[in-house]
């Protein structure tokens, strides 16, 4: 299945109305996922998140940050915490389809800490969701004309991002880059209202949603859609 969009070209949808369950067993509940998808959440312990169509070469990562009680003992042994259910209509065999996976954990007496890491990947997308959010919130402030208080809001996810453990990746390095660049516009009425609006919209919802809408950056840009803009330019 193709969908043609705006500029002429031809966008490969491979998965449509990706539904994820997100179950938690006994005792464990789910403090917060940070995404903008549209969900529901039958019972603490349980969340439906709605995440649309997958175009081709497109991927989706979601945090979600979960409540995990104390146990009276030990239980060395890993056991499920978590169950992960995805069903979507696979548009290459044309038919529904379902896959199942699980989150283990291990809860021993006693954890060597030296060898713990922090999950760099996990940090980045956490980065990733957070200067989204920022960037709306800097956006709603702006609309209202208090662009001291936008930067600041923007400013402090640069901090954040800079303090946190995977603040050298090149991923998070452009998230810096893009903070800042609409940090630079937001100085006066005319300029935030001219461009860094439409802007800062684009990068919030590139950025939440892991999709490229914009020609101007190749973030999330598949080989699809580059070809299409290249063939827009000839």
């Amino acid at each position: 299945y193709q969908r043609r969009v705006h500029g002429g070209g031809l966008v490969s949808v491979v998965a449509q109305n990706l539904r994820l369950t997100v179950q938690c067993t006994a005792g464990v509940t789910i403090a917060k996922v940070l995404s903008k998808y549209q969900s529901e959440n039958p019972t603490p312990g349980c969340i439906c998140l709605d995440l649309g169509d997958l175009y081709s070469e497109e991927k989706r990562d979601l945090v979600v940050m979960f409540d995990i009680p104390a146990l009276p003992e030990p239980v060395p042994a890993a056991a499920t915490f978590v169950t992960w259910s995805l069903s979507y209509f696979n548009v290459m065999t044309t038919s529904p389809e379902d896959v199942v996976t699980r989150s283990m954990l291990c809860r021993p007496l006693v954890v060597d800490t030296a060898s713990q890491v922090p999950c760099l990947a996990l940090d980045v997308h956490r980065n990733r969701v957070r200067a989204a959010d920022a960037m709306e919130r800097a956006k709603t402030v702006a609309d209202s004309g208090q662009f001291p208080e936008a930067r600041a809001l923007l400013q402090a996810s640069i901090d954040e991002i800079v303090k946190s453990a995977s603040a050298g990746d090149a991923f998070c390095r452009e998230l810096i880059e893009d903070l800042k660049e609409l940090c630079s516009e937001l100085t006066s009425r005319d300029r935030y209202h001219g461009s860094c609006s439409k802007k800062m919209n684009t990068y919030s919802q590139m950025y939440s949603k892991q999709r490229s809408n914009c020609t101007w950056k190749g973030t999330y840009r598949t080989m699809t859609k580059e070809m299409m803009i290249q063939n827009s330019r000839e």
